[in-house]
């Protein structure tokens, strides 16, 4: 059998060399920003509004493919996503996503603002905590309150 890539049933499968193939769980051609809720804690309480501008964000987020975000909207906190230090986050990176991802040198907490032009009155302006690896975004930190660093 050839090398090329063969798509059957809408999954894609990938060949190796011993001419056997697999099914590719990490396809991602176009590389769009993706989010993982696997390791996700709340801190503090979501309204409804809220609940429905994250929404809104994540589909802004991954519209575009991820270099082209980065080019775009790089250095603009408001409207994309910022590098915060591991010791300005009181709450620590969960042990089960340490076990995937070992600790790496200059490491940075991944940000981004709910309410990218500013908060409405009476919302605490919520922040997203996570790390990005593979054009994968691992939530770890869904801060409500706005109170889990100094901003």
């Amino acid at each position: 059998m050839s090398s090329k890539t063969i798509k059957k049933n809408k999954k894609k499968l990938v060949s190796n060399t011993n001419d056997s193939f697999l099914i590719c769980t990490r396809c991602n051609p176009k590389k769009f920003l993706k989010f993982n809720f696997s390791f996700v804690s709340e801190i503090g309480k979501a309204s409804d509004q809220d609940v429905a501008k994250l929404l809104k964000r994540l589909i802004f987020l991954s519209s575009e493919e991820y270099q082209t975000m980065i080019f775009r909207y790089q250095g603009n906190k408001q409207a994309f996503i910022e590098k915060i230090p591991l010791n300005l986050i009181r709450n620590h990176i969960p042990n089960d996503f340490r076990k995937i991802y070992p600790p790496e040198t200059n490491e940075k907490y991944d940000v981004f603002r709910v309410y990218p032009a500013g908060s409405p009155e009476g919302t605490a302006n919520p922040r997203i905590i996570g790390m990005i690896k593979n054009t994968i975004f691992y939530i770890f930190y869904i801060d409500w309150n706005g109170k889990m660093y100094h901003h």
